[in-house]
């Protein structure tokens, strides 16, 4: 029995098939993972929706932004503090 032995052209041909593979098998790996990543942050950040989220921001909104309110009007106060930073700011 005669044996084959490769020469240099197929060896150089089968050794840049292998480096195509190996870097084909990375991309593959680095998506899977960054699925796997992108479905638990998905579960986590949408795992924690409450059913009373709209009624209690409805009514933060209300007890806060309500111009109508004179003894808890924040609308007067924030309008303070951010002009307060702002001259201060600007001036240091």
């Amino acid at each position: 029995m005669r044996m084959n032995h490769l020469n240099k052209i197929k060896a150089a041909e089968r050794q840049t098939i292998r480096l195509k593979e190996m870097k084909m098998w990375s991309y593959i790996h680095h998506l899977l993972l960054y699925s796997c990543f992108l479905c638990i942050l998905y579960v986590v950040s949408y795992a924690n929706n409450n059913p009373n989220s709209y009624q209690q921001v409805h009514h933060l909104r209300h007890f806060f932004l309500n111009p109508n309110n004179s003894t808890y009007n924040y609308i007067k106060v924030d309008l303070y503090l951010f002009l307060f930073f702002l001259y201060n700011l600007k001036f240091e």
